[in-house]
């Protein structure tokens, strides 16, 4: 080979941009995943609490070998469900249109059929019904709905309450392959396949 010192820094250099992914960051789990439970929630007897999304902030990171892009969704809508102080149920919806990254060619992309296709699937939903632990560590599982597929999904969530109101924070991975997500990215720059979902959720 004529010039293996430069292959070695060039693969070392992706690699070490590759471990420094905050998708990999020390301490973030995974959430759990598993068939569909046909989630449904009764709400009779429960408090209704709407999620101020002005002053709440959903957001993803997705990770290629040579770094990460932050991303969001600016349109959706979420009801939290409490008996007393104990949360009991989430409905949370998300018009997949509405997605946004820090590069204006990557949402184009992301809402295409190679990834998202917003065309043909506008919705993203998650219905958890399920909440275990007390406050402020708790676990929740449900159905989430993305890209025409719905998984039964288990992630940690801090819930505290100041006053009159709620805050809930979350940070975990998914597998993106899980929801039928499986471009890979250009050859030299594969993309990962675990993405970082993280949110603070603001309501009373």
């Amino acid at each position: 080979m004529k010039y293996p010192g430069i292959l070695i820094f060039s693969l070392l250099f992706l690699w070490t941009a590759s471990c420094s992914s905050e998708v990999n960051k020390e301490g973030v789990p995974e959430a759990i995943t598993a068939e569909a439970t046909k989630a449904s929630i009764s709400t009779e007897g429960l408090a209704a609490v709407t999620i101020d999304t002005t002053a709440s902030k959903l957001e993803f990171i997705g990770a290629k070998v040579t770094g990460d892009h932050l991303g969001g969704f600016k349109d959706w809508t979420a009801t939290a469900w409490f008996k007393g102080d104990e949360l009991q149920a989430v409905d949370l919806k998300i018009q997949t249109a509405s997605i946004y990254t820090d590069k204006e060619k990557l949402t184009g992309h992301l809402q295409s059929p190679d990834f998202f296709d917003a065309a043909k699937y506008p919705e993203i939903r998650l219905i958890a019904n399920q909440v275990s632990g007390t406050a402020p560590n708790l676990e929740v599982s449900g159905d989430l709905s993305m890209h025409g597929v719905t998984r039964s999904v288990r992630f940690p969530v801090s819930l505290q309450k100041k006053g009159a109101q709620w805050l809930a924070t979350s940070e975990f991975t998914i597998n993106r392959f899980d929801w039928g997500l499986q471009y890979p990215g250009k050859p030299d720059d594969l993309i990962r396949n675990k993405v970082l979902i993280r949110f603070s959720l603001s309501g009373k």
